[in-house]
């Protein structure tokens, strides 16, 4: 009996760093958003990283390797449907409804996260 519980645990994914920035199509820096990484693989499924970008566009999360498509929202401007703290509600920038950085579906932000992680990356918004 005890082999059967062993041999069902899952190893949790090897966590690895991920940097890079955001900016729109004119190269200014997309700032303060929360960058929510959606996995598309059966290597990542149980996780989803979340960022928050800095005053230059900038972000850092650790991932588990594999693909993922990335959302974008707007932090709340105080206390909101998460409660006190606030939680992640779209701003009204983001919060068109046909906008595709919302939806992990139709966002068209898609990155590939090796074995080693990956810095440098660019996110454009258009």
């Amino acid at each position: 009996m005890l082999l059967a519980v062993v041999g069902c645990t899952e190893k949790p994914p090897t966590m690895v760093p991920v940097s890079g920035k955001v900016e729109d199509d004119r190269g200014k820096p997309v700032v303060e958003k929360i960058l929510i990484f959606h996995p598309q693989d059966e290597s990542n499924k149980h996780t989803k990283p979340e960022a928050l970008t800095d005053k230059q566009g900038r972000f850092f999360v650790t991932c588990a390797k594999g693909r993922y498509k990335i959302t974008l929202a707007t932090p709340p401007k105080g206390p909101g449907p998460g409660g006190p703290s606030g939680g992640f509600t779209p701003g009204a920038e983001l919060g068109q409804k046909n906008n595709p950085y919302r939806d992990p579906q139709q966002t068209p932000l898609l990155i590939d996260v090796p074995e080693n992680g990956k810095d440098n990356i660019t996110l454009t918004i258009k």
